[in-house]
């Protein structure tokens, strides 16, 4: 019997019942910060640009 109940929970299938939504706000002056489908950010690549007409007022579309 437990042999059988082992191999019912080694087999038994993961299945995410939701899927969350996220906003994302960034600063202007953050460089180097992208949205992405998995919200996963490289942070090594990020940095605070210090001249305002180099300031980002806009994020691109993930739809795109």
């Amino acid at each position: 019997m437990a042999q059988a109940e082992q191999l019912l929970l080694d087999a038994q299938p993961v299945i995410p019942l939701t899927v969350g939504a996220t906003r994302s706000l960034k600063k202007p002056y953050l460089k180097g910060f992208y949205p992405n489908p998995a919200m996963l950010h490289p942070w090594k690549f990020a940095y605070i640009e210090r001249d305002q007409s180099k300031w980002d007022y806009g994020m691109p579309s993930m739809s795109n």
